[in-house]
C-alpha cells in the first residue's frame, strides 16, 4: 500500500475496501486477456485464419475476455466484502451527525 493510501485508510477507512478491489480485478482483468490473446491465436490459425485475422480475433477475444474478467472480479469481491453497505451506513451516520449539528446549532440561537 502506498504512502497515499495508507494516509486515506487512517482518515477514511470505508474508502479502502473498494479500491483495492478495483485495483485487483483491474490485474486480473489484464491477465485474463493476455492469456485469452495467447490461446486465440493459435486456435485461429488451427481454424484456417491467416496471421492477421487471427490477431484481430485474438485482440477482440482479449479486450472481451479482460472485461467479463475485471466486472465478473469486482463483483465477487463486492459481494464478499459487502462493502456498498458498509458505504451506506456511513453515509447514514453522517447525515445523523450534521443532522444534530444543525439542530443544536439552532436551540443555541433561540
Amino acid at each position: 500500500m502506498s504512502r497515499i493510501q495508507q494516509g486515506i485508510a487512517q482518515e477514511h477507512p470505508e474508502w479502502i475496501l473498494p479500491r483495492l478491489c478495483q485495483q485487483n480485478a483491474n490485474k486480473t482483468g489484464v491477465y485474463a486477456a493476455i492469456v485469452a490473446g495467447l490461446i486465440a491465436v493459435p486456435v485461429g490459425r488451427r481454424f484456417g485464419l491467416d496471421k492477421n485475422r487471427a490477431l484481430f480475433s485474438a485482440l477482440g477475444v482479449s479486450g472481451i475476455a479482460g472485461y467479463v474478467t475485471a466486472k465478473y472480479t469486482y463483483a465477487h469481491c463486492e459481494k464478499t466484502y459487502g462493502f456498498f453497505h458498509g458505504m451506506e451506513h456511513v453515509q447514514q451516520e453522517i447525515k445523523k451527525q450534521s443532522e444534530e449539528k444543525q439542530s443544536t446549532s439552532g436551540s443555541e440561537l433561540h
